[in-house]
């Protein structure tokens, strides 16, 4: 099997991370792509030139990472990251839709703050979003959530802060230092991450992100190959 990736992309960050703690990394090979690319070596795969996709041993493709996560959890004999019988009280799932809402809303929130045409009222809409999210996200927090051993709901996490740590200018999200990829096997039960009170008592959001938190900060742009990706050298072409 091979999976299609690109390395700024959250989504597909989300699917890396799972590889590795599966184990399935070890049956599957990574190919880095660019993204809105005509030349994009992904178009022959995925013609809507999405990532993740994963191309599987008979040739069909998966894409959308949620359904790849879920084909991905069937192929392990480890515990499931994301049950579906319903064994957990449905808490995993709803934590991981609870996640990708924030992770969507952030996403498209920070696109039309960096790329929209500087409509007011599609940015207000999509901050107030935002907003909803998080404080759900934060409420769900202080009831306890998202910890305990690894499952999905902690990586799409994961990969939502780690893209607000790297590219959102208007919340602070501040990451430990760079750890392993994974989660450490040690103190997997300690709370996904903290907040600053003093930050948000000033009316700031801001984050931070627990050390030992690597999936948050795991495969980061270069942080596996020192070779350059092919996004970067897209962009030196002047594309």
């Amino acid at each position: 099997m091979k999976l299609f990736y690109a390395a700024g992309s959250p989504y597909a960050r989300i699917i890396r991370v799972v590889l590795r703690e599966t184990g399935l990394i070890a049956q599957i090979a990574e190919e880095e792509v660019t993204l809105r690319d005509p030349n994009s070596t992904l178009l022959a795969y995925n013609p809507g030139g999405k990532v993740p996709s994963l191309q599987l041993d008979n040739g069909t493709i998966l894409n959308e990472s949620l359904l790849v996560l879920l084909y991905l959890d069937t192929q392990h004999g480890g515990r499931r990251l994301l049950p579906m019988d319903g064994s957990d009280g449905w808490k995993i799932l709803a934590e991981t839709g609870r996640a990708y809402a924030f992770l969507d809303a952030v996403t498209v929130w920070n696109r039309e703050l960096r790329f929209g045409l500087k409509a007011p009222g599609v940015i207000a809409l999509e901050t107030a979003r935002a907003e909803r999210a998080a404080d759900a996200f934060e409420a769900a927090l202080g009831d306890g959530h998202y910890q305990g051993p690894i499952d999905a709901g902690q990586i799409v996490l994961g990969a939502a802060l780690e893209n607000t740590a790297r590219r959102h200018k208007i919340w602070g999200v501040a990451p430990g230092p760079a750890a392993p990829l994974g989660l450490s096997r040690r103190d997997r039960a300690a709370p996904l991450l903290h907040r600053d009170g003093a930050a948000r008592d000033r009316g700031l959001r801001r984050l931070v992100i627990r050390p030992w938190a690597s999936l948050a900060l795991a495969l980061l742009p270069g942080g596996i190959s020192a070779t350059p990706s092919p996004r970067s050298a897209h962009r030196a072409q002047g594309a």
